[in-house]
């Protein structure tokens, strides 16, 4: 039994902190177990590689009973390139579960062939397969705005009517890229980045900028280079540069840069500019709250922040009209579900906030268009003409989170009457007695009325723990609400297993299989 617990133990080691298998064999580790236990032979790396194994199928089982309680499933896809130069692609499974959010990484393996939508469309469909999920259990897919990434979710949406959510946050990095385009932003931020680049490659002006750090007792930090694929990071380049201005004057004795005083100020400007757009993407990519609802109010903050100003400079001005124009066109919150090519996003984030019980005030959104597209929604994936749910699992049956048994049916509800409770969320004054539907609604409906037109007001509300005491007073809104607030505003939790996946497939790991990368990615993350 002191073997057994002791070979669980190395295992979770393994896993746990990313450690190659072969750990097992390395002589470090043998003299450290020899002290630690003394007596007790270590198995090789042949029997952990096994214990692995095993681990995998049995947490898989378990994942696919979890997903079996979920009425709808969000999923959530990222390519990712190995410093080994392999292609690996990550999808994660994200819904509620009794109300409590839960994100599931379902797969990191290998793209063999060639990244093009449809190759992405047959892998997505294999990972549902590999866990028994049948296309009608996923209400939408997450992915960045890369072109084979919306042709595959365009081809899934055809396919299976699935929705398209673009991760708000690479549209975010969008929106800055293009505004950083504005000539004389631009030109500062290159002969920033060039800066940066020479204390990179240079080691005497390196070596110089950290004795200039000693002396003048300055916190010792380096230079930031930003990178194209990380967001944020042409922020923290100018920041940490700006930290270190005068040390790095110092150094450059020669005033190569400083020379034009003007693009130090215009770095300020940058520094500034770019700091509203670092607080919206750190928020929305939080995986442990309801996150896309979140969307409108943080885009709706950006555009104030972006309105120019009679003090800003001309460049500022630029950089602000071009943030603007990009937000417009990328974000359209109302009135879009007469536009195809772009309802499915946008009317998933505005169903999402009518369900978010801190956003009911809406001021930022269309009334009507809101209404709308919330009872359009319910209409298709309430009940069907029976009242019956539509099914989604394999098996499906043992448990739905909405606290119902198995055999319990909802009423269908009249379209008059669905849009007259819906209209109520979007009312500021009690209801009236004198509602002609009202009578017709059953007593639980009633107070479910009665409790959206008595909104809160504080944004401190949590949604889950809200609809969880009043899914029985809303049964068919609740359903919504299983299917929408759980869907992430960000691909950031797919994207978030590279860091891990680039651990395991290193060179340490060079040996190791792609079906082990899957394996170690997957008992790692859950």
């Amino acid at each position: 039994e002191r073997a057994k617990a002791l070979n669980s133990s190395i295992v979770n080691i393994i896993l746990k902190d990313l450690h190659p298998i072969s750990i097992v064999e390395g002589k470090g580790f043998r003299e450290f177990v020899e002290l630690v236990e003394p007596g007790y032979q270590l198995p090789s790396r042949t029997f952990f590689t096994q214990m692995v194994e095993k681990k995998y199928l049995v947490t898989m089982q378990h994942i696919k009973a979890e997903l079996k309680t979920s009425e709808k499933i969000a999923l959530i896809s990222d390519t990712w390139t190995s410093l080994a130069t392999e292609a690996y692609m990550s999808v994660t499974a994200r819904f509620i579960t009794d109300w409590q959010l839960k994100s599931i990484n379902l797969a990191t393996k290998p793209l063999s062939e060639r990244h093009t939508g449809e190759n992405i469309v047959t892998f997505t469909e294999q990972v549902l397969e590999n866990f028994e999920l049948e296309p009608s259990c996923i209400y939408a897919l997450v992915c960045d705005n890369g072109a084979n990434m919306v042709a595959a979710a365009r081809k899934l949406k055809e396919k299976y009517s699935w929705a398209s959510i673009r991760c708000a946050g690479h549209t975010i990095q969008l929106v800055v890229n293009s505004a950083l385009k504005v000539t004389t932003i631009n030109r500062a931020v290159g002969a920033a980045r060039c800066l940066v680049e020479h204390f990179y490659i240079s080691e005497a002006a390196s070596s110089a900028l950290k004795t200039k750090q000693q002396q003048m007792a300055v916190p010792q930090h380096s230079l930031k280079q930003d990178v194209s694929t990380q967001w944020n990071s042409t922020l923290h380049m100018v920041t940490r540069l700006l930290e270190q201005r005068w040390l790095v004057i110092a150094v450059l004795s020669d005033l190569t840069m400083t020379a034009k005083s003007n693009q130090w100020s215009l770095l300020e400007e940058v520094k500034q500019l770019l700091e509203p757009f670092e607080v919206a993407p750190t928020y929305i990519s939080g995986e442990k709250y309801v996150s896309l609802s979140t969307v409108p109010s943080l885009i709706n903050a950006l555009r104030k922040e972006m309105q120019p100003d009679a003090e800003d400079s001309p460049s500022t001005v630029n950089f602000k009209t071009v943030a603007l124009e990009q937000m417009n066109n990328r974000w359209k919150f109302q009135n879009n579900h007469h536009h195809p090519s772009t309802a499915s996003t946008e009317n998933a984030i505005v169903v999402a906030v009518a369900l978010d019980p801190r956003f009911w005030k809406l001021t930022f959104l269309n009334k009507n268009s809101t209404s709308a597209t919330l009872s359009n929604t319910l209409s298709r994936m309430e009940v069907t003409e029976s009242g019956q749910p539509k099914p989604t699992h394999k098996n499906a049956g043992s448990g739905t989170g909405s606290g119902k048994s198995s055999g319990e049916e909802e009423r269908p509800v009249s379209a008059a009457i669905k849009q007259a409770v819906i209209d109520k969320m979007f009312s500021f004054e009690e209801s009236s007695s004198e509602d002609s539907d009202e009578e017709q609604l059953s007593c639980v409906q009633k107070e479910a009325m009665q409790n959206f037109s008595e909104k809160p007001s504080s944004r401190d509300i949590d949604p889950l723990a809200w609809w969880k005491t009043n899914q029985e007073r809303f049964p068919h809104l609740s359903k919504l609400a299983r299917t929408f607030l759980p869907l992430p505003a960000t691909s950031i939790p797919s994207e978030r297993l590279f860091s891990v996946a680039g651990t395991i497939a290193s060179r340490k790991w060079a040996i190791l299989t792609p079906q082990h990368v899957d394996i170690l990615v997957f008992l790692h993350s859950n």
